[in-house]
């Protein structure tokens, strides 16, 4: 129940987000930039950056803490390409085990644009991977959105917060799980 709350009210958020933004802009297409190949340092757009928040599996598991890194860059403009690795620890009610996983997930996105403060520095894609768990390993996917927004106006070596979430679909008998992150992110 709690995950599909979080979940819906995640996308309200956002798809109210996009419509304010196609709202204020005279050219709607401004939000989704064209694609075309980098061509400068600066559009690479390198980072590194932490990430920390709540992760509550479904079934029979209390909600728990989870951190990981994230590493990335954009390969050809408005398309990402990234790393995840994360860990987190649910504890199990009922008489389940708790779990413990670690997730090393490959990710996609697209970078939105235009001129609404949240929307131009949002994405929305699809990370894939592994999950470790008690001994055993199982194929993950998961469908993502999250944002940065920058903490000054530079090109290179800036600083971001922002914030994701995902839903991690997860293979085999283990609970699928929401992850909710704050990000703190270096962009060089």
């Amino acid at each position: 129940m709690e995950i599909r709350f979080c979940s819906r009210i995640l996308t309200v958020a956002f798809v109210l987000s996009s419509s304010f933004a196609l709202a204020q802009t005279s050219d709607s297409s401004s939000t989704m930039p064209s694609p075309q190949p980098v061509t400068s340092y600066e559009q690479w757009k390198p980072h590194f950056g932490l990430i920390a928040g709540t992760v509550v599996p479904e079934g029979s598991y209390d909600p728990g803490a989870g951190y990981g890194v994230d590493i990335g860059f954009q390969p050809y403009i408005p398309l990402s390409a990234g790393l995840e690795i994360t860990q987190s620890r649910n504890e199990g009610r009922q008489e389940l085990e708790d779990i413990k996983q670690t997730a090393v997930l490959l990710k996609g996105a697209y970078n939105f644009g235009g001129n609404h403060f949240l929307l131009k520095n949002s994405y929305a894609g699809l990370a894939v991977g592994q999950v470790y768990k008690s001994g055993h390993t199982d194929i993950a996917g998961a469908p993502l959105v999250g944002f940065d927004i920058p903490l000054n106006e530079k090109t290179r070596n800036f600083l971001t917060l922002g914030a994701s979430a995902k839903y991690l679909i997860i293979n085999g008998n283990d609970p699928d799980v929401l992850n909710i992150n704050g990000a703190v992110k270096y962009w060089y």
